[in-house]
């Protein structure tokens, strides 16, 4: 709740919900980069999001 009032209304701690929202956005990006980057955020999920 204080995290709320001093960040804002969306405010949260956990990552997930802008690692998904990533994941979301790098699905269609055939590149070299956006491969390298969509590897990353599956990283990040298996590692804070699934549990």
């Amino acid at each position: 709740m204080i995290g709320q009032m001093l960040g804002g209304p969306n405010y949260t701690t956990d990552p997930c919900p802008e690692i998904r929202e990533n994941l979301a956005g790098l699905m269609t990006d055939g590149s070299e980069a956006g491969r390298r980057a969509l590897q990353q955020q599956l990283d990040l999920d298996r590692r804070y999001c699934r549990r």
